[in-house]
């Protein structure tokens, strides 16, 4: 089981890590061979912010993914 911080990018539902998505955002990023590999580590887009940064990083303007039921 994956455990993610609340607060944290990755759990954020302005968050964006899916690679085929990345890779159509950045053309030529699969060749770098990041696109599906650990180099990218669960990296991706944020999708208020318009940056690419780590799932580990976080802002106030978080709105978590997945409300718990």
């Amino acid at each position: 089981m994956i455990r993610v911080t609340p607060g944290r990018c990755g759990a954020c539902r302005h968050f964006e890590n899916d690679s085929a998505k990345l890779e159509a955002t950045f053309p030529g990023f699969a060749s770098m061979g990041s696109g599906f590999s650990s180099v990218r580590d669960g990296d991706g887009l944020c999708g208020l912010h318009d940056l690419y940064l780590s799932n580990r990083a976080g802002c106030d303007r978080f709105d978590v993914r997945f409300k718990p039921s």
